[in-house]
């Protein structure tokens, strides 16, 4: 059941913050027409709050559990049945605009602090992301991709859902052994600006006449490897 209130409050997050970005990101606002941008501030504004600029999903999750700080208000507004008339609305709007994805990453930072509450939380987002995969209206124009643990995929696996995740096309486990982690700070380090780069030391020479220079390769070690999984609300 916690598993599902999280889904519940993900989903109206990604719905919030599809709005703002609708509404107020400079390549998404000139495609929404004044009838539109008119019904949803009329219409939904007690759902959306007041906003200024566009607003990730994350910042939309904790407004919505700061302002709803009350479990009975919280069910009450992730019940209000405007919601559906909502994601209809915004379908309709997407049809006219481009495709919005949304990347979810770092949802883990603080999951040593609390393990328990934040697997169901990812356990909320993942079921919600493929719930969104599958929605006949937003499915094929709304895309969220989204980062989560391995322990996260296994209660998913280990629970009554699991027969319909498995072999799903959407779910890639990253693998990040030594050879994966030596390419991506490879990678890094070709992206920094020369500005960045440390030069190599001068030779000098030492008061007894032989050569001297400072170390400049950086010293060997074990890299650590584990695995992180991501899934996509975007169809293949």
């Amino acid at each position: 059941m916690l598993s599902e209130k999280w889904a519940q409050v993900w989903d109206k997050a990604i719905l919030r913050a599809l709005t703002t970005h609708l509404l107020l990101h400079r390549e998404l606002r000139h495609h929404v027409d004044e009838e539109h941008r008119d019904e949803i501030l009329r219409d939904y504004g007690r759902l959306l709050g007041e906003v200024r600029r566009p607003r990730d999903v994350y910042s939309e999750l904790s407004n919505i559990v700061n302002e709803q700080d009350t479990a009975r208000k919280l069910t009450a507004y992730l019940n209000d049945p405007l919601w559906d008339d909502l994601k209809d609305l915004l379908a309709e709007v997407l049809g006219g605009t481009k495709p919005v994805y949304f990347y979810l990453d770092a949802v883990d930072e603080e999951f040593g602090h609390a393990p328990m509450h934040w697997l169901r939380c990812q356990e909320g987002l993942f079921y919600q992301v493929m719930r969104l995969l599958r929605d006949p209206r937003l499915g094929g124009r709304l895309h969220v991709v989204v980062s989560i643990r391995d322990i996260v995929m296994s209660a998913v696996y280990r629970s009554e859902h699991a027969p319909r995740y498995l072999n799903e096309p959407h779910i890639r486990v990253l693998g990040w052994d030594a050879d994966a982690l030596l390419h991506l700070l490879r990678q890094k380090l070709e992206r920094l600006p020369r500005s960045a780069l440390m030069l190599r030391s001068r030779r000098t020479r030492s008061p007894s006449g032989t050569g001297s220079a400072s170390p400049t390769s950086p010293t060997s070690g074990a890299a650590g490897s584990g695995s992180r999984n991501t899934c996509s609300g975007t169809p293949g």
